[in-house]
């Protein structure tokens, strides 16, 4: 077993008998290692291990409440997201994942307090985190970082139609083995981003669903099909009249104006039906 696995559990382990020390050192660990890229990956791992009990138990001074740290975590650990680093980028997953199961809705200092999907918002934890910003900066860089895995128009037509599924649960490319590596799990995209939309006040949560019609509506990314639709099925879970709104029905009105130019040219044709009525037809599934 890799020595951060073995760092991990026994943290993991520490973190019952010991919820005041244990959880603020590894926080602080965590944060004081946003520089040191090759100990990054390691120490929000960590840190997501650790982000329920110190919810919990505390920072363990009045001076920096545990609300406090997690909202600073949640904000330095944004430029973890980047495709030419997997291991980073999966733990960076792995951290906001642990933070939005802890909580049962996001409310942040610019939250009301009735806000939540699910109506539960007043029962959560307030953040010290402007989530409306945060947002943005966690769509901007997730729907890059898509952008970047895409393997363009050159890719193999079985890739385009199934999607190369670098950061799908099951996936066996650098990414997921990357994460595997380390803490033996997937790199919990997927679970990230249902976790995401399931939490976010209703206001930020069509604020997302529109910024997700945008990117459906750009370039085809046919390689990274199943992310894209995967983000759109958690959107549609919550906010249904949205997606099909903003991305279903956009993307079929396309289909339909491109085809008959395409039609003739079947080679043409079939990587715009793929592209284009992939992921509406997985978000009907």
């Amino acid at each position: 077993m890799p020595l951060i696995s073995v760092a991990c559990l026994a943290d993991s382990a520490l973190r019952a008998p010991g919820p005041q020390p244990v959880p603020p050192y590894i926080t602080q660990a965590a944060l004081t290692t946003v520089v040191a890229t090759h100990q990054l990956p390691a120490a929000i791992n960590t840190l997501a291990i650790c982000v329920r009990p110190l919810l919990l138990s505390g920072w363990g001074t009045s001076d920096e409440p545990a609300p406090q740290i997690v909202a600073e975590a949640m904000m330095a650990v944004l430029p973890g997201i980047d495709a030419n680093d997997e291991a980073k980028t999966a733990a960076v997953f792995q951290f906001y994942t642990s933070v939005l199961a802890s909580l049962p809705a996001l409310r942040g200092a610019d939250s009301e307090d009735d806000d939540g999907a699910d109506g539960s918002g007043g029962a959560a934890p307030r953040l010290p985190l402007y989530l409306e910003d945060w947002l943005d900066q966690v769509l901007e860089r997730v729907l890059l970082l898509l952008g970047n895995l895409d393997t363009g128009p050159g890719a193999d037509r079985a890739d385009a139609l199934h999607g190369k599924a670098d950061l799908l649960p099951k996936s066996t490319t650098a990414l997921t083995k990357a994460r595997a590596a380390r803490c033996g799990s997937d790199t919990m995209f997927s679970t990230f981003f249902t976790h995401l939309m399931q939490r976010l006040p209703r206001q930020l949560a069509r604020r997302a669903v529109r910024q997700l019609g945008a990117f459906a509506l750009g370039p085809p990314l046919p390689s990274v099909a199943l992310e894209a639709a995967g983000m759109y099925r958690a959107a549609a879970a919550v906010d249904p009249e949205g997606v099909v709104e903003a991305v279903v029905r956009p993307l079929a009105r396309r289909v339909a104006g491109e085809i008959p130019e395409k039609a003739p040219l079947l080679p043409e044709l079939l990587p715009l039906i793929d592209a284009g009525l992939a992921a509406p037809s997985r978000v009907g599934q």
